[in-house]
């Protein structure tokens, strides 16, 4: 039916499928009648279903503001928005936010192994758990291996990856510099080596000048 400028398929509310067919696809636009589920080259059987041969590829674009792709869930709170990543019909992996009316007690996580692995939290403060869905502080690494480690690795060629602490009045450091030596060092501006290990087990230490004490 046609009415004030609209074109209406099915005003009855009738149990009748739509299907647009193209050139090799019986299927390439289907409402289903009885769901209302839409399917995009097969039928439906969720609310929307995409499906093609070949690499697929969903575009959102914007030519001139912001683009966004949102995930809502009930208003209550009480539910979860999932970003799930399929083999088929099989689950491997998801991003999970966990909703909460409180925001500090709000959690994303992230999935692996099967989706049976929480790798990553991410708390409502901020705060990012690996191996824990509780972190205690802004980076929480827990794991049951005795040999657990955090690893910093640059491979450049006489590269010096550095771990730095920092409070509002100097920096400490450790890094393992070009010629392959291990040093502790501060920096209130000018950063001073305080100790050094070298490979063959020689150990130095320094004034707050930099001069080597020995």
């Amino acid at each position: 039916t046609q009415d004030a400028g609209n074109a209406v398929f099915n005003e009855d509310s009738g149990d009748y499928d739509f299907r647009v067919e193209s050139d090799g696809n019986a299927n390439a636009f289907y409402v289903q009648g009885n769901t209302g589920y839409i399917g995009l080259g097969l039928v439906p059987t969720h609310n929307f279903n995409l499906q093609s041969a070949g690499a697929v590829e969903a575009r959102f674009y914007s030519s001139d503001n912001d683009c966004y792709l949102q995930i809502s869930s009930d208003t209550d709170e009480g539910q979860d928005s999932h970003l799930v990543f399929m083999s088929g019909t099989s689950g491997r992996g998801s991003i999970v936010y966990d909703h909460h009316a409180t925001a500090a007690s709000q959690k994303m996580l992230f999935k692996t192994g099967d989706n049976a692995v929480t790798a990553m939290t991410i708390d409502g403060a901020g705060s990012v758990g690996i191996g824990t869905a509780s972190p205690s502080s802004p980076l929480h690494i827990k794991g049951s291996a005795l040999g657990i480690q955090a690893l910093i690795e640059s491979t450049g060629t006489n590269s010096y990856p550095n771990l730095t602490l920092k409070n509002d009045a100097i920096s400490w450091g450790m890094y393992a510099d070009g010629d392959d030596k291990y040093k502790v060092y501060s920096d209130t501006g000018s950063p001073i080596a305080r100790f050094v290990v070298d490979v063959n087990s020689r150990i130095s230490l320094s004034n707050n000048d930099g001069s080597n004490t020995g």
